[in-house]
């Protein structure tokens, strides 16, 4: 479960492709309201669901749709494993999945992101309620997977998840074939 459908190629594309080539289903889920994304229903086709997230929107109207969305199509499909990746998808997944208590639940936190940022008053507000749905939302994960070793303390600091539950991955990976190397400008 992404945000994009962009990203779903971009960053789990071949994670998902190995799944599929090992025998199991995948269903994959991002935004794509306005149906524009014609690679990602070409790549996933019936394994493609829509669901509507606003990534950088603080509309609690919004994320509610988002929840609700979720949750329906969680409880429709019962798998037997969720894996969300950024904050919303995250977030809303777990809260979604609370519920649904056979479903095994793995969030990869990739960033820590805006909420996050020191600033002022606000943003410590921000914070504050960010670290309580985190909390709530990672309560039932089986494992939380980070791809920052400072995230993961920050999260442990905070108390938002044990260090028990939590585990360190060495990023997302690179696709060579797909990606070409190129130098970084000076």
């Amino acid at each position: 479960v992404g945000a994009y459908p962009e990203s779903l190629i971009n960053f789990r594309g071949d994670l998902i492709t190995a799944l599929m080539k090992c025998g199991y289903k995948v269903c994959a889920l991002a935004d794509n309201e306005d149906k524009s994304n014609y690679n990602v229903v070409k790549m996933f086709g019936d394994n493609f669901l829509s669901y509507p997230v606003q990534r950088n929107s603080m509309n609690p109207i919004s994320d509610l749709k988002t929840l609700v969305s979720l949750y329906r199509i969680y409880r429709n499909k019962m798998p037997d494993v969720v894996l969300a990746y950024t904050i919303k998808p995250v977030i809303w997944s777990g809260l979604a999945l609370f519920m649904l208590r056979k479903v095994r639940y793995y969030p990869l936190i990739t960033g820590l992101g805006y909420a996050f940022q020191s600033g002022g008053v606000f943003r410590k507000i921000l914070t504050s309620v960010t670290s309580l749905f985190y909390k709530i939302s990672l309560f039932r994960a089986e494992k939380v997977i980070f791809q920052n070793p400072d995230n993961m303390q920050e999260f442990i600091n905070r108390k938002i998840v044990s260090e028990k539950k939590s585990c360190f991955v060495l990023g997302s990976g690179v696709n060579t074939n797909y990606f070409e190397y190129k130098p970084i400008p000076s």
